[in-house]
């Protein structure tokens, strides 16, 4: 069973994610977006009304989401693929966003559904890429 370590930064939560809990079918429709937002090297929109900007430098994918198509991202995230049997990791920093949902920019669907989104995206670049 492939697993990534998925950390919040700004809370300290860690958990486990198994390949298993993403539909194939999330995983089919954002894999192109991945590989077109690191091309492109543009803000593309993930579903759901996020967007995000993709970097992958030294093996490592970088991105920025937003529930907007403009404005500062509010969730950024740092996925290193895991070596040999190792699990990827997942790093999520959300301080801005919960910041945002403290003043009624975001709803609390929003924040709920950033970390699956960010979860969804780490795995559609991994299983992509590795």
């Amino acid at each position: 069973m492939r697993l990534l370590i998925q950390q919040t930064i700004d809370t300290g939560e860690h958990r486990l994610s198994p390949l298993s809990e993403v539909e194939p079918d999330h995983l089919a429709q954002l894999r192109p977006l991945v590989q077109e937002a690191i091309k492109s090297g543009q803000r593309v929109h993930v579903g759901a009304g996020w967007w995000c900007r993709i970097t992958v430098d030294q093996g490592r994918m970088e991105a920025a989401l937003r529930p907007w198509a403009e404005g500062p991202p509010l969730v950024a995230m740092t996925v290193t693929p895991g070596e040999g049997d190792a699990p990827a990791h997942l790093e999520v920093a959300v301080a801005d966003l919960l910041q945002a949902a403290t003043h009624g920019r975001v709803t609390e669907a929003q924040v709920g559904m950033a970390a699956a989104l960010a979860r969804n995206l780490a795995w559609a670049w991994l299983i992509k890429s590795h």
